[in-house]
């Protein structure tokens, strides 16, 4: 099904394609091109979003595609509350723009826009971790399946899950549940790398516990909220611990054939160019640069002894790799 959105001076098409389960199929959206060939992405995909964020900048400008060049279409003051729908991505790479639903300022029609993500937090990531929610998060823990006492640990620990999600469910949505524990577990994990593993399976103890004690609870909506949030929570942070052994399997691989030379040095992205994991084509892909963009250049790559046409760089916290036929 074709679905068009128009706010004057631009045009946004997006194809709505099938859902396969929990499945998000991206969306393909094309801009409109001013016909001054100013703009570097006309082309992305939008994958489909359901979050709630606020302005944190003194300002946020809402442009009608993902760059600057784009017209503003709307402003959003500090603190402004809104709903963000989709992201954009380039290359099957995520980008730091967002799609939300606006008004244009200029015609009053309503559309598509694009708002950076440095001028917003989600909603979600506002959230703190109370002493209470740790207790709770500890007392899960604590109830480890097969040592001593378990049993009477777990079924302490399923009442006062119970008790905490039945007090607090009202008052936080489970985005915000997620990332707590997401927090939580992080924190952990930097002493203990398995505590997120461990902590599910007690907390998959816990919930059976509670199920079976009251077989109507996961009719509850507070309940099965918390249950939802916090497997979310344990999901993404060990996906991010597998994100961690994958690079440093990544750059294990680089130092094996490569040598880099430690340098400290701002160059240019002379065009679009890809960051790679390692100085390589080869290489997966960790994200990219736009033409003109400053790259932080920390290393130049050698092999066997010779220079090679590849530099090391600092990419949003990460180490990358970026030939230099692309720099300047």
């Amino acid at each position: 099904m074709m679905k068009k959105s128009i706010v004057k001076g631009f045009v946004v098409t997006t194809m709505a394609l099938a859902m396969t389960g929990s499945i998000l199929v991206p969306r393909v959206v094309t801009f409109a091109n001013d016909g001054k060939g100013i703009y570097a992405e006309k082309n992305a995909t939008i994958k489909d979003l359901d979050r709630e964020a606020i302005v944190t900048a003194s300002s946020a400008n809402v442009r009608e595609g993902i760059s600057t060049a784009y017209r503003v279409v709307n402003v959003f003051e500090k603190g402004t509350k809104f709903h963000i729908d989709g992201v954009a991505c380039k290359d099957g790479e995520q980008t730091d723009w967002y799609r939300v639903i606006v008004k244009d300022k200029e015609s009053g029609g309503e559309g598509a826009g694009y708002i950076h993500k440095s001028t917003f937090k989600f909603a979600d990531e506002q959230a703190e971790i109370s002493e209470e929610f740790r207790e709770l998060m500890d007392a899960i823990y604590n109830a480890q399946p097969g040592t001593a006492g378990a049993s009477l640990k777990i079924q302490e620990a399923a009442e006062a899950f119970e008790a905490y999600a039945y007090d607090n469910g009202d008052d936080i949505t489970a985005s915000e549940i997620a990332y707590a524990t997401e927090n939580f577990l992080k924190e952990k994990m930097a002493e203990n790398p398995d505590y997120a593993a461990n902590f599910k399976e007690c907390f998959e103890a816990v919930c059976e516990a509670s199920s079976e004690s009251d077989e109507t609870i996961e009719g509850d909506v507070n309940y099965m909220k918390f249950v939802n949030g916090i497997n979310d929570g344990i999901a993404k942070a060990m996906e991010e611990k597998e994100d961690d052994q994958e690079e440093q399997k990544d750059q294990k691989e680089v130092k094996c054939e490569f040598k880099v030379e430690k340098m400290n040095k701002t160059m240019k992205a002379a065009q679009d160019v890809y960051v790679r994991k390692g100085p390589k084509k080869e290489f997966d892909k960790l994200g990219a640069y736009a033409k003109g963009a400053e790259v932080k250049v920390t290393g130049q790559v050698y092999k066997h002894d010779n220079k090679a046409c590849w530099v090391q760089v600092s990419y949003k916290g990460a180490t990358g790799y970026v030939c230099t036929d692309y720099l300047k």
